[in-house]
């Protein structure tokens, strides 16, 4: 988001930033499998229902997920590390 939008959010809280049993509290990233960005510079009320459906599918399903070692931060956009992982699911 650009500074305007961030200035408009009603919704301002960060979860990641409480530090409360998330992945970074115990040295973790959680990273995507597969590329879960929408992609588009729109509002989210305009945008089609069905790629609002999809984006949210992409993004919570746990065979999508992979959690990196912080101290290994990156190697989860590797597309090395990725296509070895889809390998071995296949």
């Amino acid at each position: 988001m650009n500074t305007f939008e961030i200035d408009a959010c009603e919704m301002t809280g960060v979860l990641a930033k409480t530090k409360e049993n998330n992945a970074s509290t115990y040295d973790w990233k959680v990273d995507h499998i597969n590329e879960v960005g929408l992609k588009q510079c729109m509002r989210i009320q305009e945008m089609p229902t069905e790629d609002l459906k999809n984006h949210f599918r992409r993004l919570m399903k746990p065979s999508n997920i992979v959690l990196v070692p912080s101290a290994l931060k990156g190697l989860g956009d590797m597309p090395a590390f990725i296509n070895h992982i889809k390998e071995k699911r296949a």
